[in-house]
């Protein structure tokens, strides 16, 4: 998906799991919902990563750019 969205070559090293990490992650917004009331403007990957490649786009140094380029 990355890959994609940005056109450029994103590596990628391919290695057994650490120990203490998870054999899996899972994001779910259920408990946000249920609890704080919050619901996610976006839900899809492909969405967030494309959201978050414009952002960096518009602020290549992150935040020290982020308040001279704010939405």
């Amino acid at each position: 998906t990355s890959r994609l969205i940005t056109g450029r070559e994103i590596k990628a090293l391919a290695a057994p799991r650490r120990a203490g990490d998870p054999s899996r992650l899972v994001a779910d917004a259920a408990k946000a919902r249920e609890i704080l009331g919050w619901n996610p403007k976006i839900t899809e990957l492909k969405d967030i990563v494309q959201s978050s490649w414009e952002w960096y786009q518009r602020n290549p140094s992150g935040y020290a750019d982020a308040s001279r380029n704010s939405i």
